[in-house]
């Protein structure tokens, strides 16, 4: 409510209150004349009575007046009272509007620095983007998004190929591998082998000498060394010479720290001829053959 309305409905009571005031005034001072005049209330007026009852009359009129005017009044502050509430509930309202409009001022700022950050990001990308080769200098950001989601499709297929064919090669290393591992070993096989055949071959021409000689167990004693290759059996049969003639092959029984036991067949030696101890032992079967 608006002050200039109720600073009128409180000139209005304060002219309704004076005015009673002076009509009670006026009406004491006229029947304080009728009776110093000798008139009476209950006699037809006349003169002053007359005059009077006029004012009594126009005493009622204005204490009608003043009850309505009391009445105005009251109404008049029941809606100042009402006009006051609205008031102070338009403020409270118009703080609560001034904080949440600050907020969302504050809310706004905020926005607009993202904004501003998104806006910055965006110009970083599209200016990244337009150094690519595959999309080219005067791009805008939509076109290049999709040129670069098509590239990007190309790229996953070309990772796609490279990592079967990789899978392939990898695979084909692999079986490779394996195969150059066997031939190595194969390799290493034959080394060893051809390297224990150059060191036997280097024995062939080794000769020993008998040291003893057993006519009627039929067997001879002779030193081969320890590392010479011979073994008891079959596999290493010697040769007995005198001078560059053979007489007999001998088998070997046993190996004992490089002395050698050997027997042979006499019946196998030639005419008049007996084992000596002197006689030279050659290998029979060379080594490596």
């Amino acid at each position: 409510m608006k002050i200039v309305p109720l600073t009128s409905i409180i000139l209005v009571l304060g002219l309704g209150i004076f005015g009673y005031t002076l009509c009670s005034d006026q009406a004491t001072t006229m029947n304080l004349a009728v009776g110093a005049s000798g008139g009476s209330s209950d006699t037809e007026p006349s003169g002053l009575r007359q005059t009077n009852k006029d004012l009594e009359i126009e005493v009622a009129t204005i204490s009608k007046e003043r009850s309505d005017a009391l009445k105005q009044q009251k109404d008049a502050f029941i809606m100042m009272q009402r006009a006051v509430e609205e008031r102070d509930t338009a403020e409270r309202k118009l703080a609560d509007n001034k904080e949440s409009l600050a907020e969302w001022e504050e809310k706004v700022k905020e926005a607009q620095a993202r904004v501003e950050e998104v806006q910055k990001e965006r110009e970083h990308i599209l200016a990244t983007l337009r150094t690519m080769p595959a999309l080219g200098s005067d791009i805008d950001l939509a076109t290049a998004v999709e040129k670069l989601a098509s590239v990007v499709e190309n790229e996953k297929k070309m990772e796609k190929q490279l990592t079967q064919d990789l899978e392939e090669k990898t695979e084909v290393r692999k079986i490779a591998t394996e195969k150059v591992a066997k031939e190595q070993a194969e390799l290493d096989r034959l080394v060893a082998i051809n390297d224990q055949f150059f060191k036997d071959y280097t024995k062939n021409s080794d000769e020993y000498s008998i040291l003893a000689v057993d006519p009627r167990w039929k067997f001879v004693v002779f030193n081969a060394g320890k590392d010479s290759g011979i073994v008891a059996g079959g596999s290493t049969p010697m040769l007995v010479k005198r001078g560059n003639d053979p007489i007999i092959t001998l088998r070997v029984v046993s190996v004992n720290g490089g002395q050698v036991i050997a027997e042979y067949d006499a019946e196998q030696l030639p005419h008049g001829v007996q084992l000596e101890v002197g006689d030279k032992v050659f290998r029979q079967k060379p080594l490596g053959s």
